[in-house]
């Protein structure tokens, strides 16, 4: 089962034949796409917005403010309706979901047409599958391995109640069971190695291939009347003939820049007649894209054209989510052009946190003593931490001990997100936060699992690993994706200096982070209620501010009530 989305894309790819491949002089000959989509009603648009003609050439600005965007998103929106083949593409949290659903939610209103949405992963389909649901509850989701529990009822249902239909499934199941016995038998009894069972064989995958027609049908029945189609790249190779009966003709591919050019190929039809791409091209251009057949399908080079060639691609750069201390870092280093919108500047301080952006480099861990150590292992014994060393042990009770904190001053679970690497490390920190009842609902998520998500304040635990799985591990897409995941603060917390030895990028960030004060061996934090300040460099520290309060509430330890928290 390792290599069975390989298998679904060599066989999706074998039956594709060149002759039929859509939009070619767009997508393999990079020609500007002038043609218009053949919209049968495109100008008239009353869906709660203003009508406008997205084909005029000079565009007011009450027009694209009346849709809720600013200059870029309306120009990405109007490139997308227009135009045959569009990319639009630009960094997290500049609204590419928000102009996608736009624009599905205006061809819908304006169209006839299936629409097809194509998505590196669950999470990301699943996501923009429930939005949608906002303008038609005709979507059918293939394949079900669900990330969000409410998708399920837009999917295929796996029984078909039609007595013909039974009664063809039936008869077939026997014929394969048959065929299967017939082929097992044959073996077993032969006592010559050299026998051929090529017309027992034969006979099994007619079977079996009978089988995955009547699936084929039941899938084409329960999608017939969908008007949007959701499924992963794995699945668009899986059902390729599924996609070539239902022939959508619109093809929205989100994470386009993650894909290899296979994945996008398969989800292609001699029917498309649109194709719109969403993704990062800017971080494309800067690792290996793992997703792919052999080194030359390593990059997703068919999107990278339509970007080189200036095809019809318009890049947002305006991000609506991190607090300017964090997009700032993001600017220094991965994304030069990105501007904050004004949603970003209106966020407010951290509460107990004076910073928004901070690196808890716990360099220092050489020097912990060995009865602190102790201390958490005795404290602590159920804690699943056979797989760490003691300084990991350290790092990892600060980022539960800071979560911990975090509750304290008020904020709720859905908040917070522990973000780890592995997921060794991710069991490991929901062993020890076990410990911890504020923390039940808290979640704990790899940096891969957490990509396309978001949330108000991130914490990004970072263990000592050995040197040769750092660049396995660490990869810019990585650290890219954990700094762009939170809203309001970011603290990550990690042996800043060993993972600097080892990436390029952790260098810069060291560099870009000391010149702002927002490294350092501890977290500074701090009382509200007093406007005390102090450094907390361990789980101890937290435990401490919990029991007594903060240094300026040493004469109201005795009070009934917490001195600095209202608990």
């Amino acid at each position: 089962m390792i290599f069975s989305s390989k298998t679904f894309l060599l066989r999706a790819l074998k039956q594709i034949p060149t002759s039929l491949f859509p939009i070619k002089e767009h997508l393999i000959d990079c020609q500007k796409a002038e043609t218009l989509p053949d919209y049968e009603n495109l100008t008239e648009y009353d869906c709660s917005f203003e009508k406008i003609n997205v084909r005029a050439e000079v565009l007011k600005d009450e027009h694209w403010r009346s849709l809720g965007m600013h200059e870029q998103q309306f120009e990405a929106f109007q490139t997308a309706l227009t135009r045959n083949v569009t990319a639009i593409e630009g960094p997290p949290g500049t609204g590419k979901a928000f102009v996608a659903l736009s624009i599905i939610q205006r061809l819908l209103a304006n169209t006839s047409s299936r629409i097809l949405i194509v998505s590196s992963g669950n999470y990301s389909l699943d996501k923009l599958l429930l939005l949608c649901s906002m303008f038609t509850h005709q979507i059918v989701r293939i394949g079900w391995q669900f990330d969000d529990p409410e998708v399920e009822k837009f999917a295929l249902k796996k029984d078909f109640n039609d007595y013909r239909y039974n009664s063809i499934k039936s008869m077939a199941f026997c014929q394969c069971k048959l065929a299967v016995d017939k082929f097992n038998n044959a073996i077993s009894q032969s006592k010559d190695k050299t026998t051929n069972f090529e017309q027992e064989l034969k006979e099994m995958c007619e079977a079996n291939h009978r089988l995955d027609e009547l699936q084929l049908f039941r899938m084409y029945y329960g999608s017939r009347k969908a008007r949007i189609i959701g499924i992963t790249m794995t699945g668009a190779a899986k059902y390729r003939k599924l996609l070539e009966l239902l022939r959508p003709p619109i093809v929205i591919i989100n994470n386009a820049f993650h894909m290899s050019d296979s994945h996008i190929i398969t989800a292609l039809t001699e029917h498309t007649q649109q194709v719109i791409f969403f993704g990062d091209y800017g971080l494309q251009k800067r690792y290996k894209c793992t997703i792919g057949l052999g080194e030359d399908c390593l990059k997703a080079k068919l999107c990278g054209r339509l970007i080189d060639n200036d095809l019809n691609n318009v890049r947002l750069r305006v991000q609506h989510r991190m607090h300017p201390d964090i997009s700032n870092l993001l600017r220094e280093t991965l994304y030069p052009d990105i501007v904050d919108g004004e949603k970003v500047r209106c966020y407010g301080s951290i509460r107990g946190i004076p910073k928004h952006l901070f690196w808890v480099s716990l360099d220092n861990l050489d020097a912990v003593r060995e009865e602190t150590f102790d201390i958490l292992l005795k404290n602590y014994p159920d804690v699943n931490v056979h797989m760490l060393s003691k300084q990991n042990l350290h790092t990892m009770f600060f980022c539960v001990g800071l979560a911990n904190f975090l509750t304290q001053q008020g904020y709720n679970y859905h908040e917070i997100v522990i973000l780890t690497i592995v997921g060794d490390e991710q069991i490991a920190t929901l062993s020890a936060m076990q410990h911890f009842p504020a923390l039940k609902n808290v979640p704990v998520s790899t940096v891969d699992s957490f990509e396309g998500k978001e949330c108000r304040i991130a914490i990004v635990m970072l263990l000592q690993c050995s040197e040769n799985a750092v660049d396995l591990l660490l990869t810019e897409k990585r650290i890219s994706s954990f700094l762009t995941r939170s809203r309001e603060g970011l603290f990550i917390v990690g042996q800043l200096d060993f993972f600097a030895e080892k990436s390029e990028l952790c260098k810069d960030i060291r560099e870009k982070l000391q010149t702002k004060d927002a490294i350092g061996p501890g977290l500074p934090i701090k009382c509200e209620k007093h406007r005390s300040e102090m450094i907390a460099t361990g789980l101890e520290d937290f435990c401490n501010f919990t029991h007594d309060g903060c240094p300026a509430a040493e004469g109201f330890r005795k009070a009934e009530k917490h001195p600095c928290l209202d608990i």
